[in-house]
């Protein structure tokens, strides 16, 4: 197939312990308090948009891969 490009994934680690994973991540644009996202969503099959506060974040993982 042809080569669509890179693909940004991004996993969030939250201070309670729960993780988040957000496949084909665009748009990425943290502020002070938050960080927003565009993401494609697996299960309704279209584009969708994310804000977390900064507060309820202990780290982020940030994956590049060619699709």
């Amino acid at each position: 197939g042809r080569n669509r490009g890179i693909r940004m994934n991004i996993a969030i680690y939250f201070k309670n312990g729960n993780t988040a994973c957000f496949k084909d991540v665009k748009d990425y644009e943290p502020n002070a308090q938050n960080i927003c996202f565009t993401y494609f969503g697996a299960s309704s099959q279209e584009r969708k948009k994310a804000i977390f506060y900064k507060d309820s974040i202990a780290g982020i993982a940030m994956t590049e891969g060619l699709e």
